[in-house]
């Protein structure tokens, strides 16, 4: 009427009444949109074209949030979602849960973890609102056979798990599986395959050394290769699989990056890290020619599959900035990130027995920090560095004894800016209960590293009210700074914590099997006073739902950008509202209960 037109919307009997000009087309006489609960009808045609979909339906939700009076503004709070506790019942109703494995967590706030029902080891999966079992030993897996034990599980951010496992056959295999709920349970790789290239076939896999698993469903792992041409030249070598065929990363007797050069020795150490690239990082020595001579030489490479490795660091590298070069190598690399950057260690030449931080894309080595360096306050000294980790900032986070006896800390930095202390032994706990004593607890997940430059970690305190009762906890330090996440005596399901440890696997850590994902939310387990086990999600203030805007609380600023990720389905945390791992339709009236208050 007089140039507008009459919209209803029924969930609050509410009718709009919009400008004629925004319609293009008289095309449709009713949208259904995005939810059940949400339907907008027209009393006459309008346009089918989404951008006014999408307009229609914000003025639906200010209208709905307007006619139920003021705005609730939510403040954001860490909030503790209890996944699955000991005792719960098997979904299917076949025994009760035990849980002797700390969850990985992803981008989804999704948790995989190991359990047992009644005895029977099985792979979890589940969020805020609960779990379900796919993977149970003695079912019956591809091919055929019985599955064994399986372990070291990991998750990426499309909510597919990866485990490895045997098989009951003679030979007990074992086999790397990758599970989602679009296709089911796929093998992705395991002892009897041939080889690529028809070189041998596949054996004695090392899976309890770690495996990597990344965003494209890639898993690389190492492996020995029985019945080869060159014997024990080329029996040991890297692979990569997503299930659609294995690819060869690097294998001894295969050529390495230089002119007629070849990989010696790929074993000895455990982490192949992978990046969401589908690029290996991996520590290997290599047979070269220099000048007159054939040489042996260390050195850290990364490969995709497509062409000879490329070398990262090698032994007498320079590092920038510094007087020194790389004296030796001190291990397999810690990580690589999706820019291509290798975090590794490394002894220093010209600083007799000092190891240090590095990080490489190949054009040149950066330090993070060396044993001896200042730390920050410059109160004391680096000792043992370890436990260290690299996010997509190439941010690097690290542990370290510190020259004074009995003292500790947790550090971050790039190698560009002067390093940041996250906590030290003697500084008060967030909530004035005791100081900080000790951090590592002999898990290399006590510390983990988001790509927001977010920290999570354990830590023992002493000095604390309740004696012995209260020096275990878990803390997050994050743009609000250090907050307190869960400790021992806290009150949990009518019971006490007893024991708390940050999620990630036993295997080496890569980001597939972290306790910490990139929306602040830290996965954990934990025991009770009262002998229970549980798996729990704690959401810190980089994550409140409802605050699609990031500004701390859940107002008219949030909708525009939750109606973004709804028409485009994108994945944000607090857009997430019903918390089932995917932003979609039912996440709509939920929504709407957070801008009203109900």
């Amino acid at each position: 009427q007089n140039g507008w037109r009459k919209y209803r919307c029924p969930t609050r009997r509410i009718h709009l009444w919009l400008p004629i000009p925004i319609k293009i087309e008289p095309v449709i006489e009713s949208a259904k949109l995005v939810s059940p609960s949400i339907v907008l009808r027209q009393t006459t045609h309008f346009s089918s074209d989404p951008l006014m979909v999408k307009r229609l339906f914000i003025f639906c939700l200010l209208t709905v949030v307007y006619a139920l009076g003021d705005l609730a503004i939510l403040q954001a709070q860490t909030a503790i979602q209890v996944v699955a506790v000991s005792g719960d019942t098997d979904p299917n109703g076949d025994g009760t849960l035990f849980i002797p494995e700390p969850p990985a967590i992803n981008n989804a706030g999704q948790v995989a973890f190991q359990g047992r029902f009644s005895g029977t080891t099985t792979v979890l999966l589940g969020n805020a609102n609960g779990f379900s079992n796919f993977y149970r030993e003695g079912d019956i897996g591809p091919g055929g056979v019985e599955f064994l034990n399986p372990f070291d599980v990991a998750i990426n951010d499309n909510g597919q798990v990866a485990f490895s496992g045997s098989l009951f056959n003679p030979a007990f295999d074992q086999q790397l599986f990758r599970y989602d709920n679009a296709t089911g349970l796929t093998r992705l790789a395991g002892e009897g395959d041939p080889a690529p290239g028809g070189n041998g076939t596949l054996s004695n896999f090392t899976f309890d050394q770690g495996f990597d698993f990344n965003n494209l469903g890639q898993v690389s792992f190492l492996s020995r290769v029985e019945n080869t041409a060159g014997g024990r030249n080329d029996d040991w070598g890297i692979f990569r699989s997503d299930g659609g065929g294995i690819i060869e990363i690097a294998r001894e007797g295969s050529p390495g990056p230089g002119t007629d050069e070849q990989f010696r020795s790929l074993i000895g150490f455990s982490n192949f890290p992978m990046n969401n690239n589908g690029q290996v990082a991996f520590f290997a020595t290599s047979e070269r020619p220099i000048e007159n001579f054939t040489i042996l030489q260390d050195g850290i490479f990364v490969g995709d599959g497509t062409a000879p490795a490329t070398a990262i660091a090698r032994v007498g590298d320079p590092i920038i900035g510094r007087n020194e070069t790389i004296g030796s190598l001190a291990g397999p690399p810690s990580g690589i990130n999706d820019q291509g950057d290798v975090l590794f260690s490394a002894e220093v030449s010209n600083i007799s027995l000092s190891d240090g931080l590095f990080r490489s894309n190949g054009n040149g080595v950066t330090a993070i920090v060396i044993e001896g360096d200042a730390t920050p306050d410059g109160g004391e000294t680096f000792d043992l560095i370890n436990d260290a980790s690299i996010n997509d900032a190439g941010q690097v986070l690290f542990r370290s004894t510190l020259s004074t006896e009995n003292s500790h800390g947790i550090f971050l930095g790039d190698g560009n800016s002067p390093l940041e202390s996250i906590a030290q032994t003697g500084e008060a706990a967030p909530d004035g209960n005791g100081v900080f004593a000790r951090f590592d607890f002999g898990f290399p997940e006590s510390v983990a590293l988001n790509n927001s430059g977010d920290v999570a970690f354990a830590a023992s305190l002493t000095s604390t009210s309740a004696g012995t009762g209260d020096t275990l906890g878990i803390f997050f330090e994050g743009e609000n700074g250090l907050i307190q996440i869960a400790r021992t005596g806290d009150a949990m399901l009518g019971s006490t914590i007893e024991r708390l440890r940050i999620g990630g696997s036993s295997a080496p850590r890569f980001r597939a099997q972290s306790g910490l994902n990139d929306f602040g939310q830290v996965a954990f387990s934990f025991r009770l006073a009262d002998g229970r086990d549980g798996i729990a999600i704690a959401s810190t203030n980089g994550g409140l739902l409802g605050d699609v805007s990031l500004n701390g609380v859940v107002d008219f600023l949030d909708i525009a950008p939750f109606i973004s990720h709804l028409s485009s389905q994108t994945y944000q945390f607090e857009a997430d509202i019903d918390e089932d791992g995917d932003v979609d339709f039912m996440d709509i009236a939920p929504f709407i209960g957070l801008l009203s208050g109900s």
